[in-house]
């Protein structure tokens, strides 16, 4: 009989499962590379790169090779009608929902233009009607921050010190007569504050008669003492303009209840029977025609956003709106082709199929694109009009800034090589209050003594004393960092033909400012063309064709900035922005080969015309910055050769001795 063993059971050891476990994670991983070819062969790519790298680009070179057969045998493989419908409806629908998307935001936004466009039609066309009144009330507004800056300066002459024994017995009496003017000066400006460019109320008018009547015996009374000659003459003045006045507030009466022949609102044309349908849902489009809706929308869009421009030029320059157009420079809108043109008559033959589902993509791809592309510009044109609604929207008209516009306006074409035009800029921005009209006079003085040998010699700068000019952007009076600053980053457009040096015709710059805009430009000739081959330039222009012409961001490395594309008889515009952390006055050196005009918040403050070269004290400034952001905008137009400018800033205390004493910071 057989005995059975009861010795334990042998269990396999840690070296054992180690063996077991590494096998079997071999094992799985040369299943998985042989179910996925795909991974197999990146794996053996993988292993030969880091082995043979020429073996790798063999393999590389095979791969390709496979699916250039591969594609071709798929070619040859037909693909039905009804497949081939069924794959295109499906990327056709869903293309075409997210096209209708924008085609519906883009018929709000149409909508929303148009309604703006008959409002600002609608506030010109009541403006219009009651012209007879608005220009009287315009001439009144006049009238008044002219008298008034004529009493703050025969008050600043009464309260000069007495210098002799013999004058200061009429101390006293000076001192209460220019209180008496200020006084009435304070009344006036407080009137004027009260104008607006509609006719004044009879409270308003009552007042002013008043103040006219007190300034003339005011006056009278200045007279029958004897003053001097020069208090005589600011007399006289402000005499001549209370009477202007009173004429004027007697125009206003006469002009009461005139009502002038406003001319007939403009109508807009309605859309298209197929984009009307598809908009009110009436009609389910093709992507097709919603591309062809939507290209419909964009030149309406564009045409109301130009109207609703025109209509606030219309009204700002009180001119018709005929001559509005005619001022406002139109919006560009592309040509777009169809991209489903030449679609119609598909090819035959057995790869027909996979031809015609690669073109009908493309097409609908570069259609979807297109949609996108106009919902956004057309976004943006809404955006800019709300805009500038808010900016203007009831605000109340100031007749000191008005005036002082005419006056900044006036004392920019000015020849000379240094002007004051601070004052008037803190008056027509508004800031300094009855400071700010003294100051205006006190500038009006300045620019009249600007021919006197001490500012004459200061406007004659060194070039040395502009070497260590820093570039910079931001103000700041407590930098320890002194000196000139020369602004050298710009956004340049341009050229413009421009034959005159001397009129400067009106471009959309000085409209807006618009960097997303493209506008025609001087057209572009062989002689051009030619020029760019031989330097190896391609700009992409047609020639014979008007450039399309974009803001550009331009980067000098010194004071000097050369436009790009720089063409003889070109007009170009430069703008940017600096910073200033206090409001204050400064002295501005504006030069620029040929001829131009310099804006700053707006403002024209410089001028120069005819053929000139480059010189960087050309022209001197001294005006006001406001606090926060200062734009400034400058137009050049070149005669022959390079076009160039430069626009530098300093204190006025750093004009005497040429002494930089003033801290920028950069």
């Amino acid at each position: 009989m057989t005995r059975l063993s009861s010795a334990p059971s042998r269990r396999p050891g840690p070296t054992t499962i180690a063996w077991g476990l590494s096998l079997l994670i071999n094992l799985s991983l040369m299943a998985l590379l042989w179910a996925n070819p795909g991974l197999r062969q990146r794996t053996m790519e993988f292993i030969l790169q880091e082995d043979d790298p020429e073996a790798a680009a063999e393999l590389e070179r095979k791969r390709g090779e496979v699916e250039e057969r591969m594609e071709r045998r798929r070619e040859r493989t037909p693909i039905d009608e009804r497949t081939r419908e069924q794959i295109l409806d499906r990327l056709e629908r869903e293309k075409t929902h997210r096209g209708m998307d924008r085609v519906r935001e883009l018929y709000e936004i149409h909508t929303q233009l148009e309604e703006r466009r008959q409002e600002e039609w609608e506030k010109h066309h009541e403006q219009f009607k009651t012209q007879p009144e608005r220009d009287a009330a315009e001439r009144l507004q006049e009238a008044v921050v002219d008298l008034q800056q004529r009493q703050t300066a025969l008050a600043l002459r009464l309260n000069v010190r007495a210098e002799t024994q013999a004058e200061a017995r009429e101390r006293q009496r000076q001192a209460e007569q220019s209180e008496a003017v200020r006084t009435l000066s304070e009344q006036t400006r407080e009137q004027a504050g009260a104008l607006s460019n509609q006719a004044p109320p009879q409270r308003v008018i009552d007042a002013l008669e008043s103040i006219g009547r007190e300034t003339l015996e005011r006056v009278g009374q200045v007279n029958n003492t004897g003053p001097d000659r020069i208090t005589a003459s600011r007399a006289q003045q402000t005499g001549d303009a209370a009477n202007r006045m009173l004429e004027a507030l007697s125009e206003v009466e006469a002009a009461r209840g005139q009502v002038a022949e406003a001319p007939p609102l403009p109508e807009s044309e309605p859309l298209s029977d197929l984009t009307q349908r598809i908009v009110r849902g009436e009609h389910s489009p093709g992507l097709e025609e919603a591309h062809t809706a939507a290209t419909e929308l964009e030149k309406r869009i564009a045409g109301a956003y130009d109207e609703v421009r025109s209509a606030k030029y219309a009204q700002s320059a009180n001119v018709s709106p005929d001559v509005a157009r005619d001022r406002v420079m139109p919006t560009e809108v592309r040509e777009r082709p169809n991209p489903f043109a030449g679609l119609e008559h598909p090819a035959e033959g057995p790869a027909s199929g996979h031809e015609q589902i690669r073109e009908r993509t493309r097409a609908m791809d570069e259609a979807e694109r297109q949609i996108r592309e106009i919902a956004g510009t057309a976004r943006h044109r809404l955006g800019q009009v709300e805009e500038r609604g808010a900016r203007t929207e009831e605000r109340p008209v100031d007749a000191n800034r008005l005036f002082a516009e005419r006056q900044l306006s006036q004392q920019a074409q000015s020849r000379r090589r240094f002007t004051d035009v601070a004052g008037l800029m803190r008056q027509a921005m508004g800031d300094g209050g009855q400071e700010g009209g003294q100051a205006a006079a006190e500038g009006e003085s300045a620019v009249r003594s600007a021919d006197q040998p001490a500012v004459r010699r200061a406007s004659e700068l060194p070039p040395e004393s502009v070497l260590n000019a820093l570039p910079g952007r931001r103000f700041s009076a407590d930098s320890p960092r002194k000196g000139w600053l020369y602004i050298d980053t710009w956004y340049v457009i341009g050229p413009w033909n421009s034959h005159d040096l001397t009129t400067f015709p009106a471009l959309p710059p000085e409209q807006e400012i618009d960097f997303d805009a493209v506008y025609p430009g001087m057209v572009y000739n062989e002689a051009q063309a030619a020029g760019d081959r031989r330097r190896g330039i391609d700009r992409g222009f047609t020639v014979g064709q008007p450039r399309p012409l974009r803001w550009q961001f331009t980067q000098s490395d010194g004071p000097r900035v050369v436009v790009p594309d720089s063409r003889e008889s070109a007009a170009y515009y430069a703008f940017t922005e600096i910073y200033f952390e206090q409001p204050g006055e400064m002295i501005v050196a504006v030069a620029t080969d040929d001829a131009g005009k310099v804006w700053i918040n707006g403002f024209h403050v410089a001028t120069d015309t005819g053929l000139a070269p480059w010189r960087i004290d050309e022209s001197l400034v001294r005006v006001w910055f406001k606090q926060g952001y200062n734009t400034i905008l400058v137009r050049v137009d070149n005669g022959p050769r390079d076009c160039e400018f430069s626009f530098l800033i300093t204190p006025p205390d750093a004009l005497e001795g040429h002494q930089i004493q003033h801290r920028v910071a950069q």
